[in-house]
């Protein structure tokens, strides 16, 4: 099957879909149907930009709608204006609430880091996309020992990696063998970290995000559902390479 461009396999994936998806959803499955082969950096935001600058340049020619924050749908003939009103009002609604945490990588394993003097923290967005290098993510990291968290610490100066590093040779030492990391700054389409431009500070936005952040580093058992909006910020953890050469790598 010839590949098709993000606008068509956007369109092909909505159409197939029951309704509204999120961005991440929609690269995901573009993926695995194998409408692209080559996926880039962040999948999400190609599929972002594709449907949000149809939306905005081609008006009411655009097949797209938005329904919520990177959430969208295909148009359809009936009641087409009224699926637009309600889709704004949706939107004004979410938007008033929004995670604090850009990234995050939940249980990532010790032993798939290089823990030199320059450690990388490598991940990617989905199965098919390249690498992203969170090493100068500023943020929260919880270390554990399997699933039992022993050490919460913070990284205010963009320094992730080095901070997470330290603990390889602290008191922590042979102590833990995961980590989680909670990041604060955007990652952009070619994978660089930065402040966001857009960042919305309430108490609906810090009631949303502490919640999260406790489902999803905790694991309560009797919560059923994860955080709001983490699974389209979790990234996964990739290999260090430079592993695969080194004899007590397992």
């Amino acid at each position: 099957m010839p590949e098709l461009s993000w606008r068509e396999a956007c369109i092909r994936v909505l159409t197939d879909s029951d309704g509204a998806l999120h961005c991440k959803d929609i690269s995901d499955k573009i993926y695995i149907d194998g409408y692209k082969k080559q996926m880039g950096v962040k999948p999400s935001g190609l599929v972002y930009n594709t449907i949000y600058n149809s939306i905005k340049n081609d008006k009411e020619n655009s097949p797209f709608i938005q329904v919520g924050k990177s959430m969208f749908a295909l148009k359809t003939t009936k009641d087409e204006s009224e699926d637009d009103s309600k889709s704004k009002r949706k939107k004004k609604e979410t938007e008033s609430a929004e995670c604090l945490v850009k990234a995050c990588g939940l249980f990532w394993q010790a032993k798939y880091v290089d823990w030199k003097s320059s450690p990388k923290l490598l991940g990617r967005e989905s199965v098919g996309s390249e690498c992203i290098d969170f090493s100068n993510q500023s943020g929260i990291y919880i270390l554990y020992e399997h699933h039992a968290p022993i050490y919460v610490g913070r990284a205010a100066k963009c320094n992730l990696a080095k901070r997470i590093s330290d603990h390889v040779r602290d008191k922590h030492a042979g102590r833990w063998d995961r980590f989680t990391w909670l990041g604060f700054l955007e990652v952009g389409s070619k994978g660089e970290l930065s402040k966001s431009s857009k960042e919305v500070f309430n108490s609906e936005s810090l009631i949303l995000t502490v919640e999260a952040v406790l489902i999803e580093t905790l694991e309560a058992p009797r919560n059923k559902r994860g955080g709001d909006g983490f699974d389209q910020i979790e990234y996964l953890q990739v290999l260090d390479p430079g592993l695969l050469d080194k004899r007590y790598f397992a």
